[in-house]
């Protein structure tokens, strides 16, 4: 049976871990579940379900995702300043292409600011011009999409299980102390350890307050991007965690031409 590709969006500040090969889970809040209370389980065949205490039921649960899926990332992006008055659907329909495939606009992706194509940008116009509007990571079509994701396990788990290895996974930089000195002029953000060798942030700025432990560090992270109180770290939502293999390359880049 074919799994059909699928689009993921990926919030900037996380897409350095992708493209640095670090990153290889992602946590997602799972509204599946009509009653908090009620309990997520999995049976012989992978399938998942969900029971109350007594487990009188099993209910399946809808998991947004697959084993074995190809996931093509989206992220926050520019397209050139001339195509401000166009929308990202139309910039992904461009010519009636509704599958979105057709590489024609180059983009500038916002989390680095690197291009898809340096030679389309400036040739646009035939002269420079700058990037446009930022736009949202859900509006990212499908042919400007630079990393693709293999889905190779889904796990239903509550928020604060979350190990200082997988907060590792999930992205969270690592610094040495000696690469940060300056920041550790916040001490009300310091949060004591023993390991005095490295500390956590919880973005891409370096010069954000360090943290002793990656959970500490992507616990703000995720109070950050919280949909709504309801999923905050305090709230201990059950969480999707998606485990995937990363490729730095369009879903549709031929296997000779892929990076």
């Amino acid at each position: 049976m074919i799994i059909p590709d699928k689009s993921i969006a990926i919030h900037s500040s996380m897409v350095p871990g992708l493209l640095e090969l670090r990153k290889t889970r992602s946590r997602m809040a799972f509204e599946g579940i009509p009653d908090q209370a009620l309990t997520p389980c999995v049976k012989g065949n992978g399938e998942w379900f969900y029971t109350n205490a007594g487990r009188d039921f099993y209910e399946p649960l809808r998991m947004p995702y697959r084993v074995g899926q190809r996931l093509w990332v989206q992220e926050p992006w520019r397209a050139p300043e001339c195509l401000d008055k166009i929308s990202s659907a139309e910039i992904g329909m461009e010519d009636g292409d509704r599958s979105h495939r057709r590489r024609w606009c180059p983009v500038r992706y916002e989390a680095d600011w690197t291009f898809n194509d340096t030679v389309a940008w400036e040739a646009l116009l035939q002269r420079p011009t700058r990037p446009g509007i930022l736009r949202s990571s859900n509006d990212m079509p499908r042919f400007a999409s630079r990393i693709t994701l293999t889905v190779t396990k889904i796990r239903v788990e509550r928020l604060r299980e979350l190990t200082d290895l997988e907060a590792l996974l999930e992205g969270i930089r690592r610094r040495r102390l000696g690469d940060i000195r300056a920041v550790l002029e916040k001490p009300s953000a310091w949060l004591a350890d023993s390991d005095q060798t490295y500390v956590y942030l919880s973005s891409e700025d370096t010069t954000a307050a360090p943290f002793r432990r990656p959970t500490q560090a992507y616990r703000v992270w995720w109070d950050k991007q919280a949909p709504d109180r309801a999923y905050t770290w305090k709230q201990n939502p059950w969480v999707i965690v998606l485990e995937f293999t990363v490729k730095l390359a369009n879903i549709d880049a031929r296997k000779d031409t892929a990076a």
